[in-house]
């Protein structure tokens, strides 16, 4: 089918990773990031030397470990 065909080309497959701190259109949600990033610096500095393996642990139960980690980066 011909009209099919050329509709299909009209349109390009993406893909979205979605974020807690990205809004669906891909930008930044700055008050949503600050807050992420305080946090996880708050946690960390209160516990010295506290491990990888602990900190996702601690998260464990509202971030998913990527996003932990993408965090920390």
């Amino acid at each position: 089918n011909s009209t099919s065909a050329s509709s299909e080309r009209e349109y390009e497959n993406i893909c979205f990773v979605g974020r807690p701190w990205r809004i669906v259109d891909g930008s930044l949600n700055k008050p949503v990031c600050k807050g992420m990033m305080e946090a996880l610096l708050f946690h960390i500095m209160t516990k010295p030397g506290i491990t990888e393996h602990c900190l996702l642990q601690h998260y464990r139960g509202v971030l998913q470990p990527a996003v932990v980690m993408e965090i920390l980066k």
